[in-house]
């Protein structure tokens, strides 16, 4: 169980976030697979926002580092996980939980990449991602009077007005293109009464 695995590290200085980075590939897909099935499904949500803004934030981040080469500024998922970590301490409780969910995100981005290398852990990637779009479920809700994002942040899910939209949102446009073929997202999908559409 993840938070069983985080007990057992409290007493380490360096952030669970990184730690988990030491695990083998098996490990670290099981331990987010567990950190949102563990969770309430209020944090699926908040990482789904987190996410969904990751994209252009990793962006201006490549552009950054190859325009001030040498400055440390970090070009992978790895080096972003540790930098977020080490660098300036968040100044309030808002910033603090931001950062949180964008670590939440960029953990999702790397368990999907290490899935999509080997076949061998697609189902749990699956599960990944059907733990996200049971987040996605309560997006229009918990948006709403929401402060830790701003309304630029939000403005991805405007058109989302029910569960099932909200759901379908993360499946359709968010989740990887080689996932959503899989059984368990289509099953998820007709279970609550859409489709998922693989390109």
């Amino acid at each position: 169980m993840f938070f069983n695995w985080i007990g057992k590290k409290k007493a380490q200085r360096e952030h669970w976030s990184v730690q988990i980075l030491q695990l083998d590939a098996h490990g670290f897909i099981q331990a987010v697979k567990d950190l949102l099935s563990e969770s309430e499904p209020a944090a699926a949500t908040m990482c789904v926002v987190a996410l969904q803004n990751l994209g252009p934030i990793l962006s201006v981040a490549k552009n950054m580092a190859r325009d001030h080469p040498g400055k440390g500024i970090p070009t992978d998922l790895d080096s972003t996980i540790r930098f977020l970590n080490q660098g300036i301490p968040p100044t309030d409780e808002r910033e603090k939980r931001r950062q949180d969910w964008f670590l939440w995100a960029l953990l999702v981005q790397r368990a999907s990449a290490l899935a999509n290398r080997n076949a061998a852990f697609h189902e749990d990637a699956a599960m990944i991602w059907i733990r996200l779009a049971e987040g996605g479920k309560y997006l229009r809700v918990l948006l709403e009077e929401n402060i830790i994002w701003d309304n630029s942040e939000k403005e991805w899910f405007t058109p989302i007005v029910s569960e099932r939209d909200g759901a379908s949102y993360v499946l359709n446009h968010m989740s990887p293109k080689w996932l959503r073929s899989n059984d368990k997202i289509n099953a998820f999908a007709e279970s609550h009464d859409f489709f998922v559409f693989d390109f």
